[in-house]
């Protein structure tokens, strides 16, 4: 019976919990959505002057978001030297946009908390005249920035800090809020956005290069909306009140682009220029990126991870970080002490209970009702929400992806991978393009491709760019070129040219393949045969040349005297008969000396023909072993064998000296077999190979031909021994 009223107790006091949370939560929406009750008078500092960068909170205010609210917003431009973090903490202001400055300071224990991140990148972007000579970061190094504040803040600050750079690496100069310096020269560069300056510099005419922080690690929201610790504890219902407002403000402004516009040139800023806001509202509603994320949204595990990069750049200790702490700047976290209250709640219910528990059998009923359409209701929206974030995470996890299947691609291939933006400049270069002129990592993007053209070659080469760049490749273009490395040694490459698309922008990648070595074999096979003519003229003028002499001169003899006996002109006619015979075996040894491998000659008998045209051409000792069946299968295979072991005995012959030559056939087993060519000369040192003449170069080029492996080895005894390995299930660990 005891436990029965225990049990009954305790199932009271839950129930009564539960309806005053719920009353709680049911008076806490009336607040918010009461419209009879006089608005409240909340300020927005905004980080800069009146421009679309604000649009969203002025169609807030303008479509009675903020009305419906219950909430009268005053909109307050920037004031010199101020920043907004600032007027939020001292109570200046009740809400802020800040830009990636807030992380930095609340890492130095601003007392604020993220509300939403209305661009998913930061549009803060570094940008620099061509004509200072910047081509990357590190060339800011000694250069005159200009700066607001006398100082470098936030996400420019830890792109120069990732490069190396600190604050007093650069010449700091004041920001008087336009471009004037840079324009005339007094700087070579300037922080801005990606949304506004770019926009001057091109109506200017100003040739120029950015730098944004995405592309070198450094990874940052963009216009932050944020507020007090103080304003979130008091008052939750207010901020997430004026949040929601400002977000379907946002949402109306990048959908009605030209109403928002309108709206700003007729209320806050009649003199703007109309061509520069539709220039920024398109920036910002890239950066916004509403068809992959929602709204305003701010991933944990990025904000995270941002956060504790800050704080790594900006010498903030790890140790210092608290738990999760990085995650306590979100508005959610401050949400906790609703819970709290509802303890509070809990333990007033209870004694309310002692009191009136008959009026808790009154509206069970309507309670219980209460509860399981909130529950229904919670239930479908965490279901929304959590098919949102799935989505998101299949989104992200897609993304990463293609971008580890493009560098697996890129750096897994044998040549030189480039891409080239219209303007002519690397935007990515794989590591074997790289170190194929002699570069570091990552040191070519952002310069000119010309910087990798020879001087007899630029004209032509910069014709052809110009020419893809006006009409594209229209498929792929491969052409021969000679480029200059950056020690200037010209190398001679086949280039691929296709043209592609990377977000939405024309670009040129190429595929360069170094042909030094094709190059190089074209000269040494012209000089070989050049070698061989010269070598055949001499044996027919040796041979041939001299045995038809002798013939000339005893026809003279004979045609001259007409009255020699007739036993001396027999004689003369048979030593003409032995000579012609002579001169026939002679030109027939030279022939066979040259013949390659015929279509209907095995590889033993080629070799065995060889062998005899050695002993007999040369004088020099030779003989043919073979062991067991030796797997040739095809004319293709044998033919290179042959050539292989021509080129490897005439090498021993004619530069080592050979006087005995030893050629071996045989099979390792039913699958592989080995030529091995054995001599008695002087040889070579086997690591001379990859520098050593083009008959071993030949001779290498023709074993990979067959997929063979060609090896070297100077035999105890004296004389080399160049065994050539070929057929199947070759052994991929030997080197040759």
């Amino acid at each position: 019976m005891r436990v029965q009223t225990c049990s009954r107790c305790v199932c009271v006091i839950i129930a009564a919990a539960s309806l005053s949370c719920l009353c709680e939560a049911t008076a806490s929406l009336e607040k918010v959505t009461r419209r009879d009750e006089p608005l409240t008078r909340v300020t927005l500092q905004l980080l800069w002057r009146h421009q679309f960068q604000f649009a969203g909170y002025y169609m807030a205010k303008e479509k009675g978001f903020y009305r419906e609210a219950g909430l009268d917003v005053e909109f307050r431009e920037r004031r010199a030297g101020v920043h907004s973090i600032d007027e939020v903490i001292s109570g200046q202001a009740d809400f802020g946009v800040s830009n990636d400055l807030l992380v930095q300071r609340a890492l130095h224990g601003a007392p604020v908390v993220v509300l939403a991140a209305l661009q998913q990148r930061s549009p803060t972007v570094v940008l620099a005249t061509r004509r200072s000579g910047i081509n990357t970061i590190k060339d800011l190094a000694g250069k005159r920035i200009v700066v607001a504040n006398n100082q470098i803040e936030g996400v420019a600050r830890q792109l120069l800090l990732s490069q190396g750079i600190a604050d007093h690496d650069v010449l700091k100069m004041p920001h008087d809020y336009t471009l004037t310096a840079l324009v005339e020269g007094r700087a070579d560069a300037c922080i801005g956005y990606l949304s506004d300056e770019p926009y001057t510099l091109r109506k200017l005419g100003i040739d120029y290069v950015s730098f944004q922080p995405r592309e070198y690690g450094v990874d940052a929201y963009g216009d932050l909306l944020f507020t007090s610790r103080r304003k979130a504890q008091d008052d939750p219902e207010q901020v997430i009140a004026f949040r929601e407002a400002s977000l379907r403000g946002w949402e109306y402004a990048i959908e009605h682009v030209e109403e928002a516009i309108d709206h700003i040139l007729a209320v806050y800023a009649p003199d703007a220029d109309r061509e520069k806001l539709v220039f920024e509202a398109i920036r910002l509603r890239g950066l916004m990126a509403t068809d992959l994320v929602t709204l305003g949204h701010v991933n944990g595990t990025r904000w995270s991870r941002i956060v504790r990069q800050t704080a790594a750049l900006e010498g903030f200790p790890e140790s210092a970080l608290p738990v999760n702490g990085e995650n306590h700047l979100l508005f959610e976290q401050y949400m906790a002490y609703r819970w709290q209250y509802g303890r509070l709640l809990l333990v007033l219910s209870a004694v309310i209970l002692v009191l009136g528990t008959l009026f808790w059998c009154v509206v069970s009923w309507t309670l219980n009702r209460m509860v399981r359409r909130r529950t229904a209701e919670l239930a479908e929206a965490n279901a929304q929400l959590n098919q949102e974030n799935e989505m998101r995470r299949l989104a992200e996890e897609s993304l990463r992806q293609s971008e580890a299947l493009f560098k697996t691609l890129a750096e897994g291939i044998s040549d030189g991978l480039a891409m080239v933006d219209t303007n002519g400049r690397l935007i990515y270069t794989n590591a074997r393009f790289e170190a194929m002129y002699g570069y570091g990592a990552g040191t070519l993007i952002g310069k000119p491709f010309e910087c990798l053209l020879a001087p007899g070659y630029a004209g032509r080469e910069l014709m052809r760019f110009s020419k893809w760049s006006r009409t594209g490749t229209g498929g792929t273009d491969r052409i021969e070129s000679v480029l200059r490395r950056k020690d200037g040694e010209n190398v001679p490459v086949e280039i691929s040219v296709q043209e592609v698309r990377v977000q939405g922008e024309r670009a040129l990648v190429a595929i360069h393949r170094d042909i030094s070595e094709r190059k190089q074999m074209l000269r040494d096979m012209v000089r070989i045969v050049e070698w061989e003519r010269g070598r055949i003229g001499q044996d027919l003028h040796d041979t041939i040349g001299q045995e038809l002499t002798g013939i000339m001169y005893l026809m003279g003899a004979l045609c001259g005297e007409s009255e020699l006996p007739r036993c001396e002109r027999e004689k003369i006619v048979a030593d003409v008969l032995e000579i012609c015979r002579d001169t026939h075996r002679q030109l027939r040894d030279i022939v066979s000396g040259l013949l390659p491998l015929s279509a209907d000659e095995t590889l033993s008998e080629g070799l065995l023909r060889l062998t005899r045209n050695i002993k007999e051409r040369l004088g020099v000792a030779c003989e043919l072993r073979e062991r067991s069946a030796v797997p040739v299968d095809d004319i293709h295979t044998a033919s290179h064998l042959f050539q292989i072991a021509q080129e490897a005995t005439a090498n021993a012959v004619r530069h080592g000296g050979a006087t005995a030559l030893c050629i071996t056939l045989e099979a390792d087993d039913g699958l592989q077999g080995a030529l091995v060519i054995d001599d008695n000369g002087c040889g070579f040192d086997p690591a001379s190979v990859s520098t050593g003449g083009s008959g071993l170069k030949i001779m290498r080029n023709r074993a990979e031909l067959i997929r063979g492996k060609l090896l070297f080895v100077k035999r105890e005894g004296g004389g080399m021994s160049v065994r050539c390995r070929f057929g199947d299930h070759m052994d991929k660990e030997e080197t040759a």
